[in-house]
Parts: structure tokens; sequence; C-alpha cells
């Protein structure tokens, strides 16, 4: 089947992550750092490594989404500083590599930098993120309005749409009028002196994360104007869904999050949303009651320290979307980075109108499978030649048999091994 791949990178919060790099059991303080350096595994590097090892040797990766929170507690310089590692470690600036297209940044409520809000202005504390990734190559950041770029391979393709979650962050609330000048003056004064701890007072409690509606309601436009053949894939750094762990602090969710959660699910296709900030990797799937076949697969992505997602859309051969599977490559205990297959997650993500994606060839094939007992691929071979006049090949009738399954239609036992060593079974009669 055909497929296109993303590679989904979360948090990195640099340069504060280069303090939690090392994986080792220190007893001894006063061992050379030097050695230690050396001898001990690098998570960061490593996972690094395994992204170039991975884009090298797999054309099928089309393009790169960061989720933000790039830096910590609003550091420009760490903010720029991790630009030019990702372009050095992951060869980002290389416009040969990765097009400027298929690349999407959105920024993440740690990359602002408080001092810049002021209250006239809720996107200048966006222009030195956006001129971070001028280039060269110019990297086009999502600060002000929606992004939508095109994917597109051999007659399939995918949407990307880059939201800014971000617009509220850093805005301050009005105090109550009676105690605003005084209370005012107590919170500035604490941010003056020490950022740090500046920010966990006036910066996170009184964080306000948001999309623009406007830009909410462009995306969805856009969406419900996509051709059949597109899977829409929407990035943005805040969740939509409140995280499992409980969180005691104001304004942890976008403040909107549901509205957007609402309007993607009312879309006539399936979306797949993008994000990072909780520091977990759940995926949850949004669906209503109304049946029209739409649902929203919210993935979550980890801190790039733990690992990265790989995102591959799969295409029937009607060139419809039909599925994707999320390959996760975490951070093992030796500080290796592995895809592990029995974790990899498939979901899938057709309309559910059957009859869009069904031809006589996928109905001759299914009327040779049997729903009380599983079949071996090559019983299947025979039968499906005799009742269909044109031969298939066998590469065709596997082709075939994965679209059922994405569609529901048929369960394969063994679908990782060679096709010919499938057992296959209807999963209604």
């Amino acid at each position: 089947m055909k497929s296109i791949k993303l590679l989904l990178v979360g948090d990195i919060h640099y340069p504060d992550v280069k303090s939690a790099l090392a994986i080792a059991d220190y007893k001894d303080t006063a061992y050379p750092s030097d050695l230690a350096k050396i001898s001990i595994p690098d998570k960061l590097q490593n996972v690094a490594r395994e992204i170039s090892r991975l884009r090298d040797d797999d054309e099928c990766i089309a393009g790169i989404l960061l989720c933000g929170d790039l830096t910590t507690h609003g550091d420009l310089d760490g903010y720029r500083d991790c630009v030019k590692y990702l372009n050095e470690a992951l060869r980002l600036s290389d416009s040969t590599i990765w097009r400027n297209e298929h690349v999407h940044i959105v920024p993440g409520n740690h990359d602002v930098d408080r001092k810049l809000c002021d209250g006239s202005d809720f996107f200048q504390k966006f222009i030195p993120l956006v001129e971070a990734w001028s280039g060269p190559p110019q990297r086009d950041f999502t600060a002000k309005g929606s992004r939508h770029t095109v994917i597109e391979k051999n007659g399939i393709g995918a949407a990307i749409f880059s939201l800014n979650s971000c617009v509220g962050c850093g805005e301050k609330r009005f105090l109550p009028e009676k105690v605003r000048e005084d209370l005012s003056g107590i919170l500035s004064k604490a941010f003056r002196e020490d950022s740090i701890n500046g920010f966990d007072l006036v910066g996170e409690q009184l964080d306000t994360p948001a999309f623009v509606e406007g830009d909410i309601s462009n995306v969805v436009t856009a969406i419900g104007q996509m051709g059949q053949n597109y899977l829409p894939i929407v990035l943005a750094h805040h969740n939509i869904l409140p995280q499992a762990a409980p969180r005691i602090a104001l304004y942890t969710e976008a403040i909107n999050g549901g509205l957007v959660r609402s309007r993607l699910t009312h879309c006539l296709s399936p979306v797949i949303y993008c994000h990072g900030h909780i520091h977990t990797d759940p995926i949850e799937i949004i669906q209503t009651a109304s049946g029209n076949g739409s649902s929203v697969v919210s993935l979550s992505i980890p801190p790039l320290i733990d690992g990265f997602d790989v995102l591959e859309v799969h295409f029937g051969h009607k060139d419809f979307p039909v599925g994707c599977t999320i390959h996760r490559h975490r951070v093992q205990s030796d500080g290796g980075v592995l895809c592990i297959q029995e974790k990899d997650v498939r979901v899938p993500v057709h309309s559910g109108k059957l009859h869009d994606h069904m031809d006589d060839r996928m109905i001759a094939i299914l009327k040779s499978v049997k729903h009380d007992k599983y079949l071996r691929f090559d019983a299947l071979i025979t039968p499906i030649h005799r009742k269909f006049r044109k031969q298939f090949s066998e590469n065709a009738i596997a082709k075939y048999l994965l679209e059922a399954e994405w569609l529901g239609l048929v369960e394969i036992l063994n679908r990782e091994e060679q096709p010919k060593v499938w057992q296959v079974r209807k999963t209604q009669p």
C-alpha cells in the first residue's frame, strides 16, 4: 500500500534538557567528568542520531512537525541555540532534505518571553521566534494566522495545518480593581528580581493558552474543501483534551480547546491532531454521536529526550486514506533508541463509507475469505483466480487484504510476516 510518513518532534526545552542527558547511576561525584561523558549514553544525541538514520534510510519520510517548547522560561538565547542544534543534528537547514513546505513549526508556551507581553499587541512576543527561523534557508514559523501546506506523492497526499495555541500565553489577567495597583507592583518587582521564580509567579500561573477563533474557522473551511484523497493533519502545541494526570494550576489547558475539538469533530473527514505540552504520549480518538463518519485522533508527542513518533498514513487502491500507524521510537533504559513493533499503534481513519473504497476486485477477493475459520493466504489464491477472470498477482491480493483490514472487513493474524503465511478471515458473514 502507498503511504506517507511524517516525523513528529515533541517538547525539547533547550538548554535545560542538557542537564538530563546522561543515563547513569552516579555515586562517585569525584569521578572525572570528561571520562564519564564519553562512557555514558547521551539520550538527546542518540535520539537525534536515530532521526537522521531514519530520514536517510526511509524515502517515505516526507516531512517533520515540531510541536513547540524548544526552550524554557522564554529564554530567547536558548531558543536560538535550539534552532542551531536542530539545524545541525537533524540537518534541518538542508533544503534538499527538508523542503520548506514540508517543515511545520509552532510556538510553545515556554518559548514566549514574558517581558515582551504588554497587552497592546498579542503577536509581538513571537517576532524573535520568527526571526530565529529566518534562515538561510527560510522556515515558516506559525505565529499569526494558520499555515496550510500539502505533501503529495504518487497521487496521495497529506494536508498539514499549523495553529498557534499560545496567543494568550504570557498575557496577564486583569486583577480586581481595588487591589490591582498594589498587586501589579508586587508581581512586577518579583519578576524583575528573580526572572526564573518570577516566571512561575507571573508566567505559568497567569498563562492563558488560546487559539484565534478565525484561524480555527479557516482551517475547518479548508478541510471541508479538500478532496477525499487527502488526510488533514493539524499541528499545535496545546492539547484539546484534558491530560490524564490531575494538574493543579490555572490555565493549563487552552481556554478554547473544546471549541477546536468540536469544530474538528464536525468535519466530514477524519482529522489527526498532533500536540506536545503534556510530556506524555496518549493516543485518543474523539467521536460524536452524529454518525457522520468523522473522528479526531489526538496524538500526543513525548519530549524529544524520551523519543519521537513517526506517523505513517496508509492509502487504499483508490488513493483514499484508510488508516495510520504511529511508530513509537523511545529511549530505552540503556540509552538506546528503539521502535518496538508491538508498541506500534494502528488507527483506522477512513470515512466509514465502505462503498467509496470497494470495487469488483475487492468484492471478489472477500468472497473467497471465510468467516468461520482462518484461511492461509496460499489457499486463497486459487479460488480468487477461479472466480475472477483477470488474474491477480499475489502482491495485488495482499494489498487488497491489507486495505480490507483497515476497513474492518477482515482480520490478518500475522500481518508482520510474509503474505504467503498470513492467516485471514472475515470479521462478519
